[in-house]
């Protein structure tokens, strides 16, 4: 755990001490939120993780995502903005690791030196949030299917060696993608086959490829995101 970032050498030293909780589910298999509720920190051992919310009215949203290697704090701040949401296991097997904030500063105190890392696993947190504020405040649609297709490039993605071609193995399909968007399905639907039609990419379910030059050429000229 502690070969991924110094960050989590706090968390390797609690579960040398045996001071957290294993789980392992199966995709599509869902973690309800009085499972981990209320301070604790959620780290991502293997896998992907979707958070996710139903409305009273039915609606349903994707709050954010969490990859292999990502942690989450779970504390009332959560509470209070997503209320009761739960977790999902979206890859063939997830394995989480959960560690409890109330252990957590039982060894701040015994170790000072690990409040650094404690501080940085907030950050982590604080950056994932903010980053998914950004961009569900976009007023187009558009911009936010290119900030996640961005987003998706870097965790999910690889480029084909023959045609240089971004593949994105995506791991929502379109109507959660909309879920994630703050959109209905028709109008990402729609949105992306615009896109489509001028040649910037294709999609077919999960699998979608940015066209190396004409994407990269529209996001510079349109968004000054330049490769």
């Amino acid at each position: 755990m502690d070969s991924l970032t110094p960050n989590l050498k706090l968390l390797a030293h609690m579960k040398d001490l045996g001071l957290y909780t294993k789980h392992q589910f199966l995709q599509n298999e869902t973690i309800h939120h009085n499972m981990f509720a209320t301070n604790k920190i959620i780290y991502v051992a293997d896998g992907t993780l979707k958070a996710y919310s139903i409305d009273e009215d039915g609606s349903y949203t994707i709050l954010f995502l969490l990859n292999k290697g990502q942690t989450f704090i779970e504390d009332e701040t959560s509470i209070k903005a997503f209320y009761n949401y739960n977790l999902e296991s979206i890859s063939s097997e997830t394995t989480v690791y959960i560690f409890d904030i109330t252990d957590t500063h039982k060894i701040l105190n015994q170790k000072q030196g690990f409040r650094q890392d404690f501080y940085h696993l907030w950050i982590e947190k604080y950056n994932l949030l903010d980053k998914r504020i950004r961009i569900i405040h976009q007023k187009s649609i558009q911009t936010r299917l290119i900030q996640v297709l961005l987003e998706f490039q870097e965790v999910y993605g690889y480029i084909c060696p023959e045609t240089e071609d971004t593949i994105i193995n995506s791991p929502l399909n379109q109507e959660e993608l909309a879920g994630y968007l703050r959109s209905s399905r028709v109008s990402v639907n729609n949105t992306i086959q615009a896109l489509k039609y001028k040649l910037l990419l294709d999609y077919d379910k999960k699998r979608i490829v940015l066209k190396k030059n004409s994407f990269n050429s529209y996001i510079c000229h349109n968004y000054s995101i330049c490769s």
